[in-house]
């Protein structure tokens, strides 16, 4: 009776080593996995995001051209002044379309000077306590009064639900 109970004790730790290595196992593959689908979020949240700055860059509203040529890249700051206007007259005009959650500023910047010279800000949703992805995209900036060039950002922040 003795060998017998000894017998079954052995199987019942062997059993019990061999359910604590599984539980390990998945575990560990569960951890890999958690953070290899976390990685995918990310990267599919990056190509979301340029492809909300690559839509911001094609709008007609900002773009300029010159001798009716579309430049890329360019915004056009008389543009930009109008457009801030009918945002003002209609505040969701783009509301729930392309821009989502996002604050999107375009900032000239003054080379020799080393200063910020103008800020528009196009479109301001943030979310409070929300993660952010950020992306700065260099721009030209068209000012048709003068006919002068400028060097700029768009500055664009989208902010993700948790």
């Amino acid at each position: 009776m003795k060998k017998a109970q000894l017998e079954i004790n052995e199987t019942m730790i062997v059993l019990f080593i061999f359910i604590l290595l599984v539980m390990f196992g998945v575990v560990f593959f569960a951890r890999i996995h958690r953070i290899n689908v976390e990685a995918e979020i990310a990267a599919r949240q990056n190509l979301d995001l340029v492809r909300i700055s690559q839509a911001i860059s094609s709008l007609p509203e900002l773009s300029c051209t010159i001798g009716n040529v579309q430049i890329d890249n360019c915004y056009d700051i008389l543009k930009i002044e109008a457009f801030m206007k009918i945002l003002e007259d209609n505040p969701g005009y783009f509301q729930g379309t392309l821009l989502y959650y996002t604050t999107i500023n375009i900032r000239q910047y003054d080379p020799f000077n080393d200063v910020w010279t103008n800020e528009w800000n196009l479109h301001d949703n943030n979310i409070e306590n929300s993660d952010q992805r950020k992306i700065f995209v260099p721009v030209l900036l068209y000012d048709k009064r003068t006919a002068t060039k400028h060097f700029g950002v768009l500055d664009l922040t989208w902010y993700i639900l948790r």
